[in-house]
C-alpha cells in the first residue's frame, strides 16, 4: 500500500477509535475498524465503508457526545477527487482522473485496431486491460473508462460494441455472456441542472452474478445487481436489482418468470433440443462435474 494511503488509514483509525468508545453504530464501525487495522487491503473498498461511517457519524453527531473537533476531523476531511470517486461520492474529473484513464484509452485502441482473426492477441489485450479476468474474450470494438475497475470471472465473453463506463467497480461472475451492444453504466450525474453543470458526477458499483446472459442492446444502470443464472432480454433497460434464476425484460426491466428444470432441454421459443445434441450436452456436463457452471434450478 502506498505511504499516502497508509497515512490516511492511520488518521481514519484514530478517529474511529475515539468514536468507537462511545458505542456509536458499533456493528458498522467494527467492520470498518477491522479493515483499517489490516492496513493492507483494498483501499478503494475500505474508503467506501469509511464514507458510509462518516455519514452515520455526522447524522448522529449530537447524540454521540464526541467533541466537535473530532467529528469534523473525521467527517469533513478533504478528499482528492480520485478518493471521492472511489468512495461513491460526487467528484469532478480533474487532471488526475483523466490521467488514470489514459491507460484504458491506449489498450482499447490496441484492442479495437488489432487483427480480428488473431484470437490469442485479443485475449492477451483483454487480460491486460481488465482489473481481474480468467480466459476473458472481447469482440472489438469495446470501450471503457478505466478497465482496471472491471472484474470478471472465468470465461467472460462480450460481443461486438460493448461499452462499460467503469467509474464504479463492475463485478461480473463466471460464464457470463454479453450479446452485441450491451452497455453497463456505473456513471451518473445529478438530476438538477444547476448542480450537474458544476461538473460533479458519480459512479455506483454494478454486480452481475454467475452464468448470466445479457441480451443485445441491454442497458444496465448504476447500482444494479443481477443475480446468478439470470437472463436479461434484448433491449431491456435495467434500473433495479434482478433476482437469481429469472428471465427478465422490458423498459424498465422486470421479472417475467423464473427459470426451472423444465427449461433444461429447451432453446428458442420452447423448442426441444434434439437427441443427438442432448446426449452430447449430458456427456460434457458429466465429464466436467462443475456445479457452478452446470447448476440445478431450485424447485
Amino acid at each position: 500500500m502506498p505511504d499516502a494511503d497508509r497515512d490516511l488509514l492511520s488518521r481514519e483509525r484514530r478517529g474511529w477509535s475515539e468514536a468507537g468508545r462511545f458505542g456509536l453504530q458499533a456493528g458498522v464501525f467494527g467492520k470498518t475498524a477491522g479493515k483499517l487495522r489490516a492496513a493492507g487491503g483494498d483501499f478503494r473498498e475500505t474508503g467506501r465503508e469509511v464514507s458510509g461511517c462518516r455519514r452515520v457519524l455526522w447524522g448522529n453527531r449530537q447524540e454521540s457526545g464526541l467533541p466537535e473537533e473530532t467529528i469534523r476531523s473525521v467527517v469533513l476531511k478533504k478528499k482528492s477527487h480520485i478518493e471521492r470517486r472511489d468512495s461513491e461520492l460526487v467528484y469532478i474529473s480533474d487532471e488526475t482522473v483523466f490521467e488514470e484513464q489514459k491507460r484504458a484509452r491506449r489498450l482499447t485502441q490496441q484492442l479495437n485496431t488489432a487483427d480480428r482473426s488473431d484470437f490469442e492477441e485479443l485475449k492477451r489485450i483483454a487480460k491486460e486491460l481488465l482489473g481481474k479476468s480468467d480466459n476473458a474474450f472481447i469482440n472489438p470494438p469495446f470501450y471503457c473508462d478505466y478497465g482496471s475497475h472491471i472484474e470478471v470471472g472465468k470465461d467472460f465473453f462480450a460481443n461486438y460494441n460493448c461499452t462499460i463506463l467503469d467509474v464504479g467497480i463492475v463485478r461480473i461472475g463466471d460464464n457470463v455472456q454479453f450479446a452485441p451492444n450491451v452497455a453497463v453504466y456505473t456513471a451518473g450525474h445529478p438530476v438538477h441542472p444547476a448542480t450537474r453543470n458544476t461538473l460533479y458526477e458519480y459512479g455506483i458499483d454494478v454486480t452481475i452474478g454467475n452464468n448470466v446472459w445479457i441480451g443485445g442492446n441491454v442497458v444496465i444502470c448504476p447500482g444494479v445487481t443481477i443475480g446468478d443464472n439470470t437472463v436479461i432480454g434484448a433491449g431491456s433497460v435495467v434500473t433495479k436489482d434482478i433476482p437469481a434464476w429469472s428471465v427478465a425484460a422490458g423498459n424498465p426491466c422486470r421479472v417475467i418468470r423464473k427459470i426451472t428444470e423444465d427449461d433444461r432441454r429447451k432453446y428458442y421459443a420452447g423448442w426441444e433440443i434434439d437427441e443427438e445434441a442432448w446426449e452430447d450436452i449430458q456427456r460434457i456436463q458429466a465429464e466436467e462435474k462443475n456445479e457452478v457452471k452446470y447448476p440445478t434450478a431450485p424447485e
